[in-house]
């Protein structure tokens, strides 16, 4: 999602590929973004120019009442993005009015709009100035926003130029979508439900789905935890079930998308239905989050990848560990809670934290059971040593010092520290408490 410079950052890029490539055709051609009634001023009576006016927003009607997937789970409330469309209006004016050169500057803009349909996030950062790059985050919104052309009834487009009180000129709409500004209200997460338990003693074990027929190539079918966990941790073996998983000389491919190369894995076992690999703990070639897995199969004897063989997608999840966590405040009072975790967090990634006390007559945390969002980390640009760290900082304010008994848990785009000590025992057993020391 983005934050409030998102518009501007919409009608930045739409100018910047305006005005970048309508050169090579028409030299000397400005590109505004005024009302129509501003346009023509005096210095610019005699330029070739065209002008970007954003006329109206509206709600985006499929995001509207949506949560974002990763960022809320069942049984917590969360404020939805603000969803927008954007709807802009481009004219053409030409030095000397002549409207044959308004047509062929407008067709230009409008086929320069049809190439850059979809604004990708290298359009994005480069209409935006150095120092500019930090303060706006559009580029990380998973959702791309799309450039459509539009229409206007003679009716609309006649209210809308008589609003400015200028003469009616030739113009094309377009419709930018979808444009998803984050809530600044914190999400309210309490402790999940771990298991339903019927009257007579017996657990629900959820649906049991068995397949019939046998594949004839080779195919995954799950990714499990060790564990009966609901995600895997570094160090840890992830369990592959599936068919035909005993052809020659496999190999492993885990991506997320801010990982650079496939994640590192060895192998452990394997047989036709099943492959278990362990994931190396390496902190600085992992990140925590959603992964997909695929195994790709050579023939033994083949040195070329013509005849390989790779199963379908798999997705599991990945959980941040907390290594340490303690508080710290500042000359004005207020309090930074540090957090070490593993893996690393990278650029672009985004970390909350939720502190649960005991609730059972010790001292209350204010904060308990609200989201706490991390710092975020300096802009990765491509090319760079890659930005990450597993030092984690949140803001919590001035509150009151003293010992509080925490459950902590590290939420890194979506996926939740582990909160069991072992989920295979009945019932299950939570992490302990741990003493944070507010100064």
């Amino acid at each position: 999602m983005s934050n409030a410079l998102a518009i501007a950052s919409v009608t930045s890029t739409l100018r910047y590929l305006l005005l970048s490539e309508i050169e090579p055709d028409v030299s000397g051609v400005a590109v505004t973004t005024k009302s129509p009634d501003k346009v023509r001023s005096n210095n610019q009576q005699e330029k070739n120019q065209i002008n970007i006016f954003l006329y109206r927003t509206a709600a985006n009607a499929a995001y509207r009442n949506s949560d974002i997937p990763t960022q809320t789970r069942n049984g917590e409330t969360g404020q939805p993005p603000l969803a927008l469309n954007l709807y802009y209006l481009i004219s053409a004016y030409c030095q000397d009015e002549d409207d044959l050169v308004n047509h062929h500057l407008l067709a230009r803009a409008m086929s320069i709009l049809y190439d850059h349909a979809v604004l990708f996030p290298d359009d994005i950062k480069s209409a935006l100035s150095a120092s500019d790059l930090p303060l706006h985050d559009l580029y990380n919104q998973i959702e791309k926003v799309r450039i459509t052309p539009s229409s206007l009834s003679l009716d609309e487009m006649s209210k809308l130029w008589t609003t400015f009180q200028t003469n009616y000129r030739i113009s094309a709409y377009y419709e930018a979508s979808v444009v998803l500004i984050d809530s600044t209200r914190p999400t309210k997460a309490p402790l999940p439900v771990l298991t339903y338990r019927f009257k007579d003693g017996g657990v629900d074990k959820g649906l049991l789905v068995q397949p019939d027929l046998m594949p004839p190539y080779p195919i995954l079918t799950a990714a499990i935890p060790p564990n009966q966990q609901v995600s895997i941790q570094l160090g840890e073996n992830l369990t592959l079930n599936g068919f035909r998983l005993d052809t020659d000389n496999p190999s492993f491919n885990l991506s997320n998308r801010y990982l650079r190369e496939p994640a590192p894995t060895t192998l452990i076992s394997r047989t036709a239905t099943q492959i278990i690999i362990k994931l190396t703990d390496d902190p600085n070639k992992w990140v925590a989050g959603f992964y997909t897995v695929a195994v790709t199969f050579r023939p033994a004897g083949e040195t070329t990848p013509i005849k390989d063989r790779t199963t379908n997608e798999i997705s599991f999840s990945l959980a941040p560990q907390i290594k340490t966590i303690a508080a710290l405040r500042d000359g004005s009072g207020d309090v930074t809670i540090q957090v070490t975790c593993n893996p690393k967090l990278r650029s672009g990634q985004r970390a909350t934290l939720f502190l649960s006390d005991r609730g059972d007559g010790a001292t209350i945390l204010p904060i308990s059971n609200q989201e706490i969002i991390a710092k975020p980390l300096s802009v990765q640009i491509e090319g760079a040593p890659i930005v990450q760290t597993n030092t984690l900082e949140f803001e919590v304010g001035n509150i009151p010092a003293g010992d509080y008994f925490v459950r902590s848990r590290l939420r890194i785009d979506g996926v939740d520290s582990l909160l069991l000590k072992n989920y295979v025992s009945v019932p299950p057993v939570f992490i302990d408490f741990q003493k944070l020391t507010i100064p």
